[in-house]
């Protein structure tokens, strides 16, 4: 998994460098990231712009050409070099093909290449929306299908914490961490994305949010607020973990009476990181299967039409 990726990130790199293009990882090489676990990926799926499947891809296959790729097949715009297969496909596709929104994707950075990477949930529509398409039910549905219930049961068996931190060093320190405890992350690079995000995913979603104070564009604390202002009660409720290396009274305060749960000290001690998580995702369970109960349909017999 680790070679296919890190040739993934040497033709990114190529495509910023030579055509200004952030690609996305897509198939089962970005679903194994996002899983952390091992698919046996056969290809390196990448989504590009349609014009340089077009109009500029004599550019594209000459650049593959210099790189010590072959095209082996002109319709699935694939190449090979030894072990590793290249495929490219329309990223104007993802819309109406699965109702993923491209200008909401994570936009990553990593050994100097940029890309987008999808979250799980978007995921979830891709390989929803393959196990209905004709010509991938005729090539992929039982591998679609597989990875689908992986994704299904990935979510349903572990909780999602969304990372805000606009630090790389402490997001990937947090993001270790709590993987040990054995849940998936998501992460936001500022308060904005923070909430747009979960703006955008369904209000179980998210089972807490790791919010650092001091980020650009929107501080934790203006994040907070602007989540519990949010009109639907599961998203506004989301709990928040907020982070700082400061330990003024004044800005715990604010940050408590922005509606933040609980409030970590820098350097955070993973035993107390994973305990504090762990209190608020039980109490999110909690909030989930309250409202789970106030929306069944009530059995009540004096409302039950004669026989």
């Amino acid at each position: 998994m680790e070679e296919k990726y890190n040739e993934f990130l040497r033709i990114a790199k190529l495509l910023n460098q030579m055509f200004s293009i952030t690609p996305l990882l897509f198939g089962s090489l970005g679903l194994e990231r996002r899983l952390g676990m091992d698919l046996s990926s056969e290809d390196i799926d990448i989504l590009i712009p349609e014009k340089y499947l077009r109009d500029q891809w004599h550019r594209l296959h000459a650049m593959m050409e210099r790189a010590g790729y072959t095209l082996i097949d002109m319709r699935e715009h694939t190449f090979q070099k030894d072990q590793f297969k290249v495929a490219f496909a329309m990223i104007e596709d993802l819309k109406s093909f699965a109702d993923v929104d491209i200008r909401l994707l994570a936009l990553e950075k990593d050994k100097g290449a940029t890309f987008y990477f999808m979250y799980l949930d978007d995921y979830r529509k891709v390989y929803r929306a393959s196990s209905r398409d004709d010509y991938r039910m005729g090539k992929k549905y039982g591998a679609d299908l597989k990875k689908l219930a992986l994704i299904e049961q990935a979510l349903a068996k572990k909780h999602v914490i969304l990372v805000a931190e606009d630090s790389v060093l402490h997001k990937v320190i947090l993001g270790i961490q709590l993987k040990m405890g054995g849940y998936l992350i998501e992460e936001a690079s500022d308060g904005q994305e923070a909430v747009a995000m979960v703006k955008r995913m369904p209000a179980d979603y998210y089972s807490a949010i790791v919010m650092d104070v001091y980020m650009p564009n929107m501080n934790g604390i203006k994040a907070t607020s602007a989540i519990r202002a949010l009109e639907d009660p599961l998203k506004s409720s989301l709990p928040i973990a907020a982070i700082t290396s400061d330990s003024d009274a004044e800005e715990i305060e604010e940050a408590m009476e922005a509606g933040v749960n609980k409030y970590l000290l820098k350097p955070i001690d993973v035993d107390i990181l994973l305990g504090t998580i762990e209190e608020l995702v039980r109490a999110r369970e909690s909030a989930l299967a309250s409202a789970e109960t106030d929306t069944a349909d009530p059995c009540d017999d004096a409302d039950a039409p004669e026989a």
